[in-house]
């Protein structure tokens, strides 16, 4: 009886077959008798020959040996096959390992005492501090908006004049001082008093009226053009000269 392993393979790169030439390939099984015996038993390996495109049977006829059984009472292999010694491996010869001791250096902390669970919320109503701050919140809330909405408001009354209450140039020209701080808003509201001056005034002279027309339209070019610089805060030396200029025409 043989206790007979899986045979390896052993490919060398160098001789391993293209499909074009031959190539070479070593096959090596380890087997070993479970009880005394005199001889390996005869091997045979069929294979295909493309060359003969046949198959072929390759036997090797049995091999002596020479087996001992060991202290422990299996049987050791001591014969020689193809001048290799192939010696069976013995429990007995493996010295003993001590179990290895379980130590657990690696954790810093274990808990031996009995868990401690966090309790479960229990739904129930609000208390009155919950109701405190979603009402102060609430308000908070509602004032920063109204005083957004009123910033808004003032900013935009600021920015144009009240026309139903000063249809008048020299109305007009009296608001203009104190009710604008952005430039862009202030050149809108100067020319519209200045349009105001041009049809309440009947006769003008033409040179007048020439420089009049040559001022609207660089005003007005600071408000609607697109490559004007409007975004800038109004200067008070800019702002006294436009208020000088309205000043400084004819009454109508």
């Amino acid at each position: 009886v043989w206790r007979i392993y899986d045979a390896n393979k052993a490919l060398d790169p160098e001789q391993e077959s293209d499909g074009f030439k031959p190539g070479n390939v070593e096959f090596t099984q380890v087997i070993v008798p479970d009880k005394v015996t005199a001889e390996i038993p005869a091997f045979a390996l069929s294979f295909f020959d493309p060359d003969e495109e046949r198959y072929i049977t390759k036997r090797l006829p049995a091999i002596p040996i020479t087996v001992k059984p060991d202290s422990a009472g299996q049987p050791t292999l001591t014969g020689v096959i193809d001048s290799a010694s192939v010696e069976s491996p013995s429990p007995s010869s493996f010295p003993s390992t001590a179990v290895p001791l379980v130590n657990f250096d690696d954790v810093m902390h274990i808990r031996t005492g009995a868990p401690q669970w966090l309790g479960q919320a229990v739904p129930g109503r609000p208390g009155l501090a919950w109701w405190t701050l979603q009402v102060v919140g609430s308000i908070a809330l509602t004032t920063l908006i109204a005083l957004g909405i009123l910033r808004g408001v003032k900013r935009r009354r600021a920015a144009y004049i009240d026309w139903a209450g000063a249809p008048t140039f020299s109305d007009s020209l009296r608001t203009l001082s104190h009710r604008h701080n952005d430039r862009s808003a202030f050149y809108r509201s100067a020319s519209r008093i200045l349009r105001l001056w041009t049809e309440e005034k009947d006769s003008v002279a033409p040179e007048l009226r020439k420089g009049v027309e040559s001022k609207l339209a660089d005003w007005e070019s600071i408000v609607y053009s697109p490559h004007a610089d409007s975004t800038n805060s109004l200067s008070t030396a800019e702002s006294r000269e436009v208020q000088d200029f309205l000043r400084a025409l004819p009454k109508p």
